[in-house]
């Protein structure tokens, strides 16, 4: 960032404070605009129309360079001004200009010093993960070829009749954690073949399927909890139902008997009567 310079105190030493307050703000805007703009302290009217809060060109601009030049903080020289000690304060055009270039450079030379570690550590990043995965690859097929079908029995578990018979089907181990609700539940093979030891068919399969989701189908659950649950289910459904007893059985009876004499007194009737 560039700075215009000015002495601490300034504002009391005797050449300043014998000037008018106009003279003293051209005298800093002048500055300013000098360092701004690279004139090493080289002031004309041209630059003076560009001076910010300078009067225009005239009597009263006149006579505020002329205080400066008087106080000795301006020098009169060829086709214009000179801001009196200018270098002695104030970087050069040149020197600001080589500090600019040499930042542009350092930022140039850091942003490709970090495009190079970047593109390195992704390079390396990328290298790992193609070995691991590579690694994770072949150990998967080792492992797949010497226990086939292992992780599939323990998760269908009863699914291919590893299963005493009469025995209730082994839950599925939950190896997710998942939970679902019993409308997505999908029951095991080895449901329907405990359901017909159980002597159970398949419309009382179904029911024992259907009241398992309407009771709990509007909860999540565990898949282990439900297939246990639809064992249960099935059992209930293949339990015998008891035969109620008719209420007022003796007293029907009794009225059968009692229509029956009636029938026969009157048979009796009809034949004596003949």
């Amino acid at each position: 960032m560039s700075h215009c310079r000015f002495a601490l105190g300034f504002p009391r030493h005797k050449k300043v404070r014998r000037l008018s307050d106009a003279a003293v703000l051209l005298w800093v805007m002048a500055m300013h605009h000098a360092r701004e703009q690279g004139t090493d302290g080289f002031l004309d009217d041209v630059e003076l129309d560009d001076v910010p809060r300078c009067p225009k060109r005239g009597a009263k601009r006149k006579a505020l360079v002329t205080e400066l030049v008087t106080a000795r903080l301006w020098d009169e020289v060829d086709g214009g001004w000179q801001i009196h000690d200018y270098p002695d304060w104030q970087d050069s055009a040149e020197l600001v200009k080589a500090k600019r270039d040499a930042a542009c450079e350092r930022a140039r030379a850091y942003r490709k010093r970090k495009a190079e570690r970047d593109a390195a550590r992704a390079a390396d990043v990328t290298h790992n993960v193609t070995e691991n995965v590579h690694r994770e690859g072949e150990e998967e097929i080792s492992s797949s070829s010497s226990n086939s079908g292992s992780e599939s029995e323990s998760r269908e578990g009863d699914a291919r009749g590893d299963r005493a018979r009469g025995q209730r089907p082994k839950p599925r181990p939950d190896l997710l954690r998942q939970r679902i609700l019993a409308h997505d539940f999908t029951p095991l093979p080895a449901h329907w073949e405990y359901a017909q030891e159980r002597g159970l068919d398949r419309v009382g399969y179904d029911r024992a399927l259907r009241d398992l989701r309407d009771k709990c189908g509007q909860k999540l659950h565990d898949l282990p909890w439900l297939d246990d649950k639809f064992s249960t289910y099935i059992e209930t459904a293949a339990q015998p139902k008891p035969v109620r007893a008719v209420s007022g059985g003796s007293r029907a009876q009794s009225q059968l008997n009692d229509q029956l004499e009636h029938i026969a007194d009157l048979e009796a009737q009809e034949a004596a009567g003949t």
